[in-house]
């Protein structure tokens, strides 16, 4: 029997469930199981482990038919609770179904999502591998064929998963984009954190602008700037003195410089 990824089952599970047939509860469920109804196999092998002395072995069944469901994380699950007391055939068969189960998990991810699975995967594959040549029976090589065979399919879905291009999930839709008032306190909360220079409250209606220590450039009474944007202007008058005053002082800069009659700052030192 092959899956979609190309996975052989082993050809003796049937054989070896048949045999594992000692108690009532199992027997049942090893019937159920071989004529295809899984679920019937489960509830048979869920009231067989409250009362087996071989929970090892009805975990092994009990992931066979988790494996048939297409429940391959529970199989992979009951197939390590096998291992723990498994040995020989059934240590060789729990391994290779535990590689089978990982590799179908593997298969369903995208991506580099699926890497971790296949590769426990395989090493499942080369744990069946040794204990199968450990014991060495008929049977047991035929298990190993179909893991060497298994392991070579999963290393070229390995290889097509790490080749894929990264998908990224879209944000959740209940998140919504921030509001025009929840922007405004998060930019009124940024500007707290940084210090400005200069005045920052604007004043409110009906209040005289704040005047500032700083006057404009130059000599002269003139009115000093405001904390707004409506400074007044300067008349034509204060305008034309303005500039008259700054060009009488540039014409005398002018013809000491010419003259050479400019001191030196006694706070430069001349060498």
């Amino acid at each position: 029997m092959r899956g979609f990824l190309g996975l052989l089952i082993w050809g003796s599970l049937a054989a070896l469930l048949a045999q594992s047939g000692s108690e009532d509860d199992l027997r049942a469920g090893n019937r159920a199981y071989s004529r295809g109804d899984y679920e019937g196999a489960l509830d048979a092998y869920r009231r067989a482990a409250d009362r087996t002395n071989d929970p090892g072995l009805v975990s092994f069944c009990r992931a066979a038919a988790h494996y048939q469901l297409q429940q391959f994380e529970e199989a992979a699950a009951a197939y390590r609770q096998s291992l723990e007391d498994a040995a020989g055939t059934r240590r060789a068969a729990s391994q290779y179904g535990l590689g089978n189960a990982l590799a179908r998990q593997g298969e369903l991810l995208p991506g580099r999502q699926a890497v971790p699975l296949l590769q426990l995967a395989l090493e499942a594959y080369r744990g069946c591998v040794q204990s199968a040549a450990e014991a060495g029976s008929a049977n047991d090589l035929e298990l190993m064929a179909a893991a060497i065979h298994n392991a070579q399919q999963v290393e070229a879905l390995l290889l097509k998963k790490r080749t894929e291009p990264q998908t990224v999930d879209p944000p959740p839709s209940d998140q919504e984009p921030a509001s025009a008032s929840e922007r405004s306190t998060r930019s009124d909360v940024n500007n707290q954190e940084e210090p400005q220079q200069g005045p920052t409250e604007a004043p409110s209606p009906g209040q005289a602008p704040r005047e500032t220590q700083e006057t404009r450039p130059g000599k002269g009474n003139l009115p000093p700037l405001l904390d707004n944007d409506s400074t007044p202007p300067l008349s034509s008058a204060e305008a034309a003195e303005h500039l008259r005053r700054h060009l009488e002082r540039i014409r005398k800069d002018a013809s000491r410089l010419r003259s050479g009659n400019s001191a030196t700052p006694t706070a430069v030192r001349d060498w």
